[in-house]
């Protein structure tokens, strides 16, 4: 079976890509998203585009949401850092790149951050850097709802079908993820592939505050349905998953489809060799037999038979042996009367 090949998949990615980006910022601020439950490093961009060296800082400042004072969550003097309007060690941190560091990220820490850079000897320089949280799928490829559970290797699975039935539907989703994901319906083919027409929905997730699931609460799951008719068994359809949430690249799913033809059940019946013998029947149903619940009634007739000429032949022993021992009987009385007869005479 054909496989797509890797100009395929870079097509499919240049593809996504481009309708991505119609939904992203046009501007130049640079979005950072930071995995929750993870420790978050939020950027000094003067410091990562080189235009300072670490050795240039005399001073800096990170805010959250605002420049105002009380929005002031840790400050750098000197060589000193130090926490500020009562946030407790641990929370943040400021390394040796001063860039902000956030020990544990959570929901609440999606916004705004501002920074003042005082580099010496030069004026106090402004930014904002913009932070989103990120929630990544538990699994590295799409799911497709339809596929068997047991077929599933890697990247691809298989689907049995009725061969009578003329449509199926193929659902792919990817569960409680943030951002949501892009999810595509494709046809490959050699050199190139098809876009297919989807019907496509997010939706949001909220879990209950008592469950421990605080990690996934507030993402979102996506799912992506089309309609097939061919499921010959060169029929390859894929799931392409694109967004920051299944990493790098895109992820997909590729499905392949196996033909179930329906078939008459016949049974056949025939002797059995030895007791505990298996009958597999058309239907896969295994029937175990044994010498305690089932005797084989081709030998039923021949032992019986043996049973009855055995009992014949020892009566008919018994009553010769009789036969013969009474007629020695009668000659030795014979001769004994005879000896008597010719004695007294």
């Amino acid at each position: 079976m054909e496989r797509p090949s890797h100009v395929t998949s870079c097509l499919v990615v240049v593809y996504m890509y481009l309708q991505v980006c119609s939904f992203t910022r046009t501007d130049n601020e640079e979005i950072i998203f930071l995995e929750r439950g993870h420790r978050g490093i939020v950027p000094c961009p003067p410091i990562t585009s080189r235009k300072y060296t670490p050795g240039d800082i005399d001073a800096m400042y990170w805010y959250y949401g605002t420049t105002s004072s009380t929005a002031l969550l840790i400050s750098y003097f000197r060589g000193r850092v130090a926490p500020q309007n009562g946030i407790p060690h641990g929370i943040y941190d400021i390394d040796s790149e001063f860039s902000l560091v956030i020990e544990n990220v959570t929901a609440k820490d999606e916004g705004i951050y501002h920074f003042m850079l005082k580099p010496r000897l030069q004026m106090v320089e402004e930014g904002q850097v913009e932070v989103c949280d990120k929630v990544s799928s538990r699994q590295r490829y799409p799911t497709v709802i339809e596929c068997d559970p047991g077929s599933s290797d890697a990247d691809h699975c298989e689907i049995r079908v009725d061969q009578a039935t003329p449509e199926h539907n193929l659902t792919c989703v990817v569960d409680q993820v943030k951002p949501a994901v892009e999810l595509f319906w494709i046809r490959p083919f050699l050199g190139g592939f098809t876009v297919l027409n989807a019907s496509t929905s997010v939706k949001p997730v909220s879990l209950p505050a008592n469950t421990g699931s605080s990690l996934r609460n507030h993402t979102y799951s996506t799912s992506a349905s089309i309609q097939v008719n061919d499921v010959d068994d060169d029929a390859v359809y894929q799931c392409e998953a694109m967004g920051v949430a299944v990493g790098s690249g895109s992820s997909h799913m590729t499905v392949h489809f196996t033909k179930t033809v329906p078939t008459t059940a016949s049974y056949e019946t025939q002797p059995f060799s030895n007791p505990g013998d298996t009958i597999s029947w058309p239907d896969r149903v295994d029937i175990h037999t044994s010498e305690s619940t089932l005797k084989p009634p081709s030998l039923i007739v021949p032992l019986f038979g043996m049973c009855v000429t055995l009992l014949l032949l020892v009566v008919w022993i018994a009553f010769a042996t009789t036969r013969i021992m009474c007629r020695r009987g009668s000659v030795y009385l014979n001769e004994e009367v005879f000896a008597m007869y010719f004695k007294s005479a």
